[in-house]
């Protein structure tokens, strides 16, 4: 959003907010789920057509390509869409089929595991129980947490620390 809003991809260097990206031993698919209104919101205004370019995207995924067994996707929000249910399935089966092990996204202000929450979530998560599910969420309540993703040959560990410093959680995942 903003004035700038429509010059940042070229900034960036990007043709899109979406992307592949390959890292030493690691592959990344990043998604953009855009806004999470329909396109009729009224806070748009009639200026956004968020549901087509997210279906875009998903055509695109349907092509892309990792070069690493080692894939980690990320999106801001969990669902790559939470406007349009199809796309959301859509994007899940594509990065399943590219091999991700985990999703990292944010949007709900909240830091845990999904799968054991809303119907949706408990769907998405059961036909896709090879990809964790990680909401990052930067502030909590009254408080921040920042996570630390560390990835290793073996393992990918994330840590959750709060302001205070007391540890949240730290979990190990082998690839």
């Amino acid at each position: 959003r903003g004035a700038y809003a429509n010059d940042l991809a070229v900034a960036l260097g990007l043709d899109e907010f979406y992307y592949t990206a390959n890292i030493g031993d690691y592959s990344f698919v990043i998604l953009d789920s855009g806004e999470d209104k329909d396109d009729s919101h009224s806070e748009y205004g009639g200026m956004t057509d968020y549901n087509t370019y997210r279906a875009s995207m998903i055509e695109w995924l349907k092509d892309a390509e990792v070069k690493s067994d080692k894939v980690i996707a990320l999106s801001h929000s969990w669902q790559i869409s939470d406007v349009e249910e199809e796309l959301s399935s859509a994007g899940w089966n594509e990065i399943d089929r590219l091999g991700a092990r985990i999703m990292i996204s944010g949007h709900n202000h909240v830091c845990r595991f999904l799968g054991d929450g809303s119907d949706r979530e408990k769907e998405i998560f059961s036909a896709h129980p090879d990809i964790i599910g990680y909401l990052d969420g930067g502030k909590v309540g009254d408080t921040y947490i920042a996570s630390k993703l560390t990835l290793s040959p073996n393992v990918l560990n994330i840590k959750a620390v709060n302001v205070e410093g007391e540890q949240i959680f730290d979990e190990n995942f082998k690839w």
